[in-house]
């Protein structure tokens, strides 16, 4: 059974998941940069420069601003915010497995599992 969370109930989320970014992504940056070798780092750069995943890398960002900033609250924009979510984290994961960092994925899991307490979205409480 899918549970619907009340528009204040998803802005405070909202606020609480705001108030943690910076400290998220500080974590993020030092897992991933410790655990970056420099062939790592090379490769990694060799697959985000091409044209190809550039463009749509835009259409990603493109897509999530609009989910996040423009689209009128409904109940599928909130879906919708929350599978953009989820497929941000899934993109990152993607470019630590291209570069060959095995335990990178565990910890940003365990991040945000941890820091955006109900993230999962909808389920049994």
């Amino acid at each position: 059974m899918v549970k619907h969370h009340t528009r204040e109930e998803t802005e405070k989320f909202e606020r609480d998941v705001i108030a943690r970014w910076p400290l998220l992504a500080a974590i993020i940056f030092m897992v991933v940069g410790t655990m970056m070798k420099n062939t790592q780092t090379k490769h990694l750069m060799h697959i985000v420069s091409q044209p190809f995943w550039l463009v749509n890398l835009v259409l990603v960002a493109a897509f999530c601003f609009y989910v996040y900033a423009m689209a009128p609250h409904s109940k599928t924009t909130n879906s919708l915010k929350d599978a953009a979510s989820k497929g941000i984290v899934a993109m990152v994961i993607g470019l630590m497995s291209e570069a060959g960092i095995s335990v990178g994925p565990f910890w940003v899991i365990f991040t945000l599992a941890f820091f955006l307490d109900g993230w999962g979205g909808g389920g049994e409480p």
